[in-house]
């Protein structure tokens, strides 16, 4: 490392999903290359917008959402870089993240944006040929496949069962979910009742109070769990996509960071509860809110950028990290959609469905979420 680098304070960003190159993006815009040095360490050689692999199963799309890295920091050259690797864990009393290479670097501040594991469709490998390999992969299955099963009626399970069934009207596309109607409790049931009837009119067959399992042999067993029926049967399927809530991505965090189901618990100022140094934006964190792309502002990303300059000035972080807004926006193919929007001072309003395709239906904000990349 030179002499100029080791004067300039070092800031690890850990993933560069959407909250990583969101927060490297603000970063770029306000930070002086003279003073700090930002790395970002991700395993992937593309920036992929997970949100849209539900449409990249009917139709390739991979050129609204796939992009390198390498023009992340064309703005502010001397600002960063960008380093492959998957890191596998950090000694943050040494201030140091280890990478599977065996490589270790120092930092000042870490910033950890892992997000979620995912199963297929959102489950991509690591070199770009892979990457696109991959997603066809699953487009030839999905194109040559008769039945299609997806387990979990949350706004990924209901996103990727409507832009089958938009783009093929003739297959079998079966829903499985454990509640009475889509997505959860945490929602109106105005909107819930809202994305039922657009799915029934998609002609997808929603089995509601039941469990799916995949066998991983063409079949799922689905086990009913309403009042008068608890019986099981076993539903053939050539493709099954299971949609259930991810779990948090931070196998690579200490113990002592995570509550009991991996989310890293932060305070207010996105700083982790053991480590001020250290800084949680995104999916992995414990903030109690829906966790979505639509958080990857630049409220959360201001809050993080004022606080991660008070820690390096030695000044106690006060700015506080509030949702500003309770949002939904689903696409269920191009031209079927529901949302609903909940501010502080106004209750939750649902959205009609031509506003929701307006905003969201083309490109599902992938336009604008790739912006950062610097390839438009």
């Amino acid at each position: 490392m030179s002499s100029e680098k080791r004067s300039r304070r070092e800031i690890i960003v850990v993933g560069g999903g959407v909250f990583g190159i969101g927060a490297i993006d603000n970063f770029i815009r306000y930070l002086d290359p003279a003073a700090i040095h930002i790395t970002l360490i991700e395993k992937r050689d593309d920036f992929l917008y997970i949100p849209i692999d539900c449409r990249n199963l009917t139709e390739d799309v991979s050129g609204w959402f796939i992009r390198p890295y390498n023009r992340l920091f064309s703005r502010k050259p001397t600002l960063g870089q960008v380093k492959k690797g998957l890191v596998i864990g950090f000694d943050h009393e040494q201030k140091i993240v280890k990478l599977e290479s065996g490589e270790v670097l120092s930092y000042d501040i870490l910033i950890l944006t892992p997000g979620c594991t995912w199963s297929d469709p959102n489950c991509a490998p690591s070199s770009h040929t892979e990457i696109m390999t991959y997603y066809k992969s699953l487009r030839d299955r999905v194109r040559q496949s008769d039945t299609v099963v997806v387990i979990g009626a949350g706004a990924v399970g209901c996103e990727v069962s409507g832009e089958i069934k938009s783009r093929y009207p003739t297959k079998s596309v079966i829903l499985v979910h454990a509640r009475e109607l889509p997505l959860t409790q945490a929602y109106v049931s105005r909107l819930r009742s809202q994305v039922d009837r657009t799915l029934k009119k998609l002609d997808v067959k929603v089995i509601y109070n039941a469990l799916g399992y995949d066998n991983k042999d063409g079949t799922v067993t689905v086990q009913h769990n309403s009042v008068g029926n608890m019986s099981s049967e076993d539903i053939k399927a050539d493709v099954v996509f299971t949609t259930i809530t991810p779990k948090p991505n931070t196998w690579f965090v200490p113990s002592e960071f995570k509550n009991a189901v991996g989310a890293i618990q932060v305070r207010d100022t996105f700083q982790t509860l053991i480590d001020p140094a250290v800084f949680v934006v995104g999916d992995a964190n414990d903030i109690s809110e829906t966790k979505q792309a639509l958080h990857a502002t630049g409220n959360s990303f201001n809050v993080l950028r004022l606080n991660v300059l008070s820690v390096l000035d030695g000044r106690q972080p006060h700015v506080k990290y509030r949702t500003k807004m309770h949002a939904l926006a689903l696409t269920m193919g191009k031209y079927h959609s529901a949302g609903f929007l909940k501010l502080p001072i106004f209750g939750p309003t649902v959205l009609p469905s031509w506003l929701v395709r307006k905003i969201k239906g083309r490109d599902m904000y992938a336009k604008s979420i790739v912006k950062p990349l610097q390839y438009d």
